[in-house]
């Protein structure tokens, strides 16, 4: 019997990267502040893209009772998760909470 194993790979770059995750914080549809939004729940928690946008943290930071698990990313940075371990791309630095 042969056995595959099955590597993917989620690239997603701003407000695309909450489209995975179970929710995210992304700009209204005014444009004028933030809000959270739903995602499609294939990979559990929240992300923030652009963290170091001062009043999107803020409404972050609000959210984060709420959340079991959330990721935010300031721009330029990445964050990579696999099965046994995770990594970092970029100059910034990734705010993981539980």
């Amino acid at each position: 019997m042969t056995v595959y194993r099955i590597t993917a790979w989620y690239v997603g770059v701003s407000a695309r990267a909450i489209y995975p995750m179970e929710s995210g914080i992304r700009t209204t549809e005014s444009g004028n502040d933030y809000c959270l939004d739903t995602g499609q729940s294939w990979l559990s928690g929240c992300i923030c893209p652009h963290l170091n946008q001062e009043r999107r943290a803020a409404r972050f930071q609000e959210h984060l009772s709420q959340m079991d698990n959330a990721i935010g990313l300031p721009d330029d940075t990445a964050y990579i998760q696999s099965e046994t371990d995770h990594y970092l791309l970029g100059e910034g630095h990734v705010f993981c909470f539980k």
